[in-house]
């Protein structure tokens, strides 16, 4: 994102870093496509459609004409010329439509998680099972609903985890730490903290919808890191 950025924002770029910066963008795009993280694809399209704005013929691109021709060719593309990502796809469609919940695929397995979480949830929707309940009480509801299919300690799905844990409060609550983080945004006169600030919280918002992202400590400090100087200056705001 941060690539792309200066190559599609700043304008002042100077031709051997505009020349180095599209060639990492290049790169970084192949290794995306070739990768089987079917999150990191979804977040790279976002991204795309919210950096996608380079001036042509001193008139700028609309970003419908990003979301309607450029990010179809990008799929269609990677689609066609990356084996994995033609796959990961294929199964991604498949196993949501034949969905069997003893059948071991990762979205079916997801699937499952968020149905037998959702029976915890009815029974605790206010203020949920509290912290480090979730191995033990997914663990009861599995083995009444799906005792073949094998436990976990994570639903892979942020929403769905904060829900069970905290319950109604608990997601409010994680929602508003997006929702300042958006709003601030919008008062910063640099144009690149306001750009980096509304994507990172609009990214994580998708992307944890199919794992706990900031569960793990990997893209939780880096969460943590964008965010320390991305609204330190929320007090003036």
């Amino acid at each position: 994102y941060l690539v792309y950025h200066n190559i599609f924002i700043k304008s002042n770029l100077n031709p051997p870093k505009f020349f180095l910066y599209s060639f990492f963008s290049i790169t970084m795009t192949i290794n995306m496509f070739i990768t089987g993280g079917r999150a990191g694809h979804v977040m790279y399209l976002i991204k795309k459609v919210k950096n996608w704005k380079k001036r042509v013929n001193n008139e700028k691109i609309k970003p419908i004409f990003a979301v309607l021709v450029i990010i179809p060719l990008i799929f269609f593309a990677a689609y066609q010329s990356s084996h994995i990502f033609h796959q990961r796809v294929n199964d991604a469609i498949i196993n949501t439509i034949d969905y069997d919940p003893y059948e071991k695929n990762s979205v079916g397995e997801r699937i499952t998680f968020s149905i037998n979480s959702w029976e915890v949830i009815k029974e605790n929707p206010i203020i949920g099972i509290g912290t480090g309940d979730f191995p033990s009480e997914y663990k009861k509801i599995n083995q009444i609903n799906t005792p073949q299919v094998p436990t976990t300690t994570n639903p892979h799905n942020m929403y769905t985890l904060i829900t069970m844990q905290l319950g109604l409060i608990g997601l409010v609550s994680m929602l508003s730490i997006f929702y300042y983080q958006i709003k601030l945004s919008f008062y910063s006169s640099n144009r690149f903290i306001k750009d980096l600030g509304i994507a990172l919280p609009l990214m994580f918002l998708v992307i944890m919808w199919s794992d706990s992202y900031i569960l793990g400590h990997y893209t939780t400090l880096m969460f943590v890191f964008f965010s320390s100087f991305l609204y330190k200056d929320f007090e003036k705001s």
